[in-house]
């Protein structure tokens, strides 16, 4: 079954088993009509969930069948939202293109390093937020938002895959 990522969970809310997730803008409206997602369970299985109730506001809050204790909702913390290619009504060509008109999509792979912090880590796939561009990047064995801030970006080097970045202070904190 073939799956497309589609969101991630960021931590648990409430004494209940909400979750405070955020949704790529491209599969909003998919995802509010998805009856199932699909959670990594590692980098080749994904486990099914049905979806109890969708909170939209300011931060979209996500409830899920059968977790009802905020003890279960943190375990579900930092997982990848995953929906089968069938629930998504999109082309593969609209996804392509909606890629494709991100000005730094082509960075995903790239390592990214900060001038004072050194290494970061690689960017795992450049994200439309309605603010900016975000890379995801896995940095201390947790995955991180960093805007891609024109002013910020040092230099890219495309032979040897890596940015260069001028981080403020604290933001990986």
């Amino acid at each position: 079954m073939e799956y497309i990522e589609i969101g991630k969970i960021h931590k648990a809310h409430g004494l209940k088993g909400e979750l405070k997730i955020s949704v790529s803008p491209l599969y909003m409206a998919e995802f509010l009509s998805l009856e199932c997602l699909f959670l990594a369970r590692d980098k080749e299985s994904k486990l099914p969930y049905f979806i109890e109730r969708i909170k939209e506001g300011q931060t979209i809050l996500l409830k899920l069948e059968e977790v009802d204790r905020r003890q279960e909702a943190e375990l579900l913390a930092h997982k990848l939202i995953f929906a089968r290619r069938e629930d998504i009504s999109l082309t593969d060509e609209e996804i392509e293109q909606n890629w494709s008109n991100l000005a730094y999509a082509y960075l995903r792979g790239y390592d990214m390093a900060d001038t004072h912090l050194g290494q970061i880590g690689k960017i795992l796939s450049v994200e439309d937020f309605p603010q900016q561009e975000m890379a995801r990047v896995l940095h201390q064995n947790r995955e991180r938002y960093i805007p891609l801030v024109e002013h910020w970006i040092q230099s890219i080097d495309e032979k040897t895959k890596k940015v260069i970045v001028a981080l403020p202070e604290g933001l990986l904190d």
